[in-house]
């Protein structure tokens, strides 16, 4: 699962809400153990859903690699994902606010990112920032 930058500027990621079957999730460990895990032990990645995106640029806030110890995990969440609802508000350099809706083909024109959204984020267990391995 991953946001990517398709406009011609800079993207400021200002938050991100994560809806699972219309429940708010706070991070991608709380998202697999619902959807798919059940508290199995298995590693996935994550990146951050904060800062600038370039254009072009992705982050991939959730990448589960296929493999043969973590297959039934693997598709479970293939066909839960169907079930989850992503928002992110981001700004332009010149503070022109959207929020993009995965169930949407254009983003939306906002005057400020919400202020009420349950923010996703990775950071609670990764630890440091960029690119991070979580097992659970």
């Amino acid at each position: 699962m991953n946001l990517t930058n398709n406009g011609v500027g800079p993207a400021r990621l200002e938050a991100m809400e994560f809806l699972y079957k219309g429940r708010p999730m706070a991070n991608p460990r709380e998202f697999l153990n619902q959807c798919c895990a059940w508290n199995s032990k298995f590693v996935f990645m994550s990146e951050p859903v904060t800062g600038v995106l370039r254009p072009g640029q992705q982050t991939n806030f959730i990448r589960l690699t296929k493999t043969d110890e973590n297959a039934a995990i693997w598709d479970r969440l293939n066909g839960e994902r169907w079930k989850v609802l992503v928002r992110s508000c981001y700004c332009s350099i010149f503070d022109d606010c959207l929020i993009a809706d995965n169930r949407l083909k254009q983003p939306q024109h906002v005057e400020v990112c919400p202020a009420n959204w349950k923010t996703f984020d990775e950071r609670p267990f990764a630890g440091t920032s960029g690119a991070s391995q979580a097992g659970f």
